[in-house]
């Protein structure tokens, strides 16, 4: 009786040995994988917070470490886990624990961060970002655009430093939907950007696949009154080396305007592209 009690024991140690090995063996593996399915990353940038206290049309850097924590909200809520990272996180390489990386109202950025940003979306990251992004970098402006061939559209340049912002308090408030895509679905004809959106990049795709446009419009150009005949990308998505790229041609309401319901179904909707590697 004796001895079949320890061979009971034994048996029963060896069998929790195992499944210990194994749960180690599998958390190893997940730790070393390239990139954590289970979390997105949304950048909070240094570079911006200074940008945004030395310019005080931009609201200071209060305003966007709100639209920043909005973001995040809803990405927690209804897409996945979201944490902040910072330039000084992505230029260390920390963008690889991530499949996506969500960018929200980032004018400057520096360009170590820029490069790690394109290298992760060419090696099959998911780029999703909200606002004129990544123009201003280590301290000045910049042309042409880093991020063209990442989003696949073409800046068209209809302001008077020949660039492509366009500042209009009516026409980007909301846009019409053209493509049937998993990103738009759930609305119907327009998607809502905001009563406060009043700043967009003015861009056309490229290779890119837009999903909304905003409407042809007059634009002055050096005393000149310019008809603008192609129809502004508001929302797009591109395919970039082996991964994807989401651009919001215009900061969903503005500043200081808490994102529509529309943005946030958007937003909601880039889990359908999120895949686990």
């Amino acid at each position: 009786m004796k001895t079949r009690v320890i061979i009971v024991q034994t048996a029963f140690f060896i069998l929790i040995t195992i499944v210990l090995f194994h749960c180690a063996t599998r958390e190893g593996s997940m730790i070393n994988n390239k990139r954590d399915p289970r979390k997105a990353a949304l950048l909070y940038s240094e570079s911006q917070k200074l940008f945004a206290r030395m310019n005080s049309w931009t609201g200071g850097p209060l305003v966007y470490e709100q639209k920043v924590l909005d973001l995040q909200a809803i990405i927690n809520e209804n897409v996945m886990d979201c944490e902040l990272i910072s330039e000084e996180d992505i230029q260390k390489g920390e963008l690889t624990r991530y499949r996506a990386l969500y960018i929200v109202d980032t004018l400057a950025l520096m360009q170590k961060s820029v490069d790690k940003i394109i290298e992760f979306v060419q090696n099959g990251g998911f780029l999703v970002a909200l606002g004129d992004f990544g123009r201003n970098i280590d301290g000045f402006w910049k042309q042409p655009w880093d991020f063209q061939s990442v989003f696949g559209l073409t800046p068209l340049a209809i302001d008077r430093w020949g660039t492509s912002v366009s500042d209009n308090t009516n026409i980007f408030q909301k846009a019409d939907l053209k493509k049937n895509e998993p990103l738009i679905q759930g609305l119907k004809d327009i998607i809502h950007f905001g009563r406060g959106t009043k700043v967009c990049w003015v861009t056309v795709p490229d290779k890119a696949v837009s999903v909304a446009f905003f409407p042809s419009y007059l634009s002055t150009v050096s005393e000149k009154t310019q008809l603008i005949k192609e129809q502004i990308s508001a929302l797009s998505l591109n395919q970039f080396g082996k991964g994807s790229a989401v651009f919001f041609s215009a900061l969903p309401g503005g500043r200081r305007e808490p994102f529509t319901d529309d943005i946030k179904k958007v937003i909601s909707n880039t889990r359908y592209y999120i895949i686990e590697p």
